[in-house]
């Protein structure tokens, strides 16, 4: 079994969290590998090496050490190759991760076939512009506000025929199960069993007390167009973090169930629960 480490080389420990890794693999005669440029800025020698897509393509297991962000950004390559992940916290809360970094001794479970794959689902987001599209795919959220940051936008959003509501807000957040303790908790948005499959949607400060979260069957799609068109409402997309290019002129988007999805390994004794109940603790 050949694992390919992503490790995210801003962390002060990157090297150390990566080292331990490489033990408990060998140990259990897994192959790990790292891409050359990884493996160089860490100094990790004896290890099977290469370039970026050669790897992906021959890898088995992706692991990505380091924070939600280093997680879900790897994840979005992993799904692409249609490979599984595994993350390594070794930043703050790490609620996409199965593994502290403190303890890597579960890794044996890999020679094993102790765990699962579990299929996450991912959002797709295409904005209309005459005839063009633009798309990008979350495995967190999608956000759709005005380019202008900290003024607020009056947005239609609608399921389907049906009108779902019209927003005076900082925007409208789309988050997927996997998403729900993202910015879509911090938002106000309920929490949801990541192995569930819908589409949770928050109003992001909205100027109204009626406002509230709405959870929506994965199979809808739900279209946002700003109410009040004009010169300087721009709308602006923002997806797992990262704003989406080339957003000028844009008429409406649409958000709906992607056909790819994110698949994570579990440890079969580390539930969902069991880390969000950690988890909470430690933000609270």
């Amino acid at each position: 079994m050949m694992i390919l480490i992503f490790p995210n080389l801003r962390l002060s420990d990157a090297g150390r969290c990566v080292r331990a890794a490489v033990d408990e693999l060998r140990r259990c005669g897994l192959t790990p590998a790292m891409t050359c440029r990884d493996a160089d800025a860490l100094g990790i020698h004896g290890i099977l090496t290469g370039e970026t897509g050669d790897l992906l393509f021959r890898c088995d297991l992706i692991i990505a050490i380091g924070g939600d962000g280093t997680i879900f950004h790897q994840a979005a390559v992993a799904m692409r190759c249609d490979k599984p992940i595994l993350g390594i916290n070794s930043g703050r809360l790490g609620f996409l991760s199965q593994l502290e970094a403190n303890d890597l001794s579960p890794l044996a479970k890999l020679a094993t076939g102790d765990y699962v794959i579990e299929n996450r689902m991912v959002l797709r987001m295409t904005a209309y512009r005459q005839g063009e599209t633009i798309t990008s795919f979350a495995i967190n959220d999608v956000v759709i506000s005005r380019s202008h940051l900290g003024r607020t936008i009056d947005l239609d959003v609608r399921c389907g025929n049906d009108q779902i509501g019209e927003y005076r807000a900082d925007g409208i957040l789309f988050a997927t199960p996997t998403g729900s303790t993202a910015y879509s908790l911090s938002a106000g948005g309920p929490i949801i069993d990541p192995s569930l499959e819908s589409i949770i949607m928050t109003p992001i400060c909205p100027h109204s007390l009626a406002s509230r979260s709405i959870v929506f069957n994965s199979d809808k799609i739900l279209i946002v167009r700003p109410t009040m068109p004009d010169a300087d409402t721009q709308l602006c997309a923002i997806v797992d973090g990262t704003p989406v290019d080339h957003m000028e002129g844009i008429e409406y988007v649409t958000v709906e169930k992607s056909e790819y999805v994110s698949r994570f390994l579990c440890f079969k004794d580390r539930s969902f629960y069991q880390t969000l109940n950690q988890k909470m603790k430690l933000r609270g």
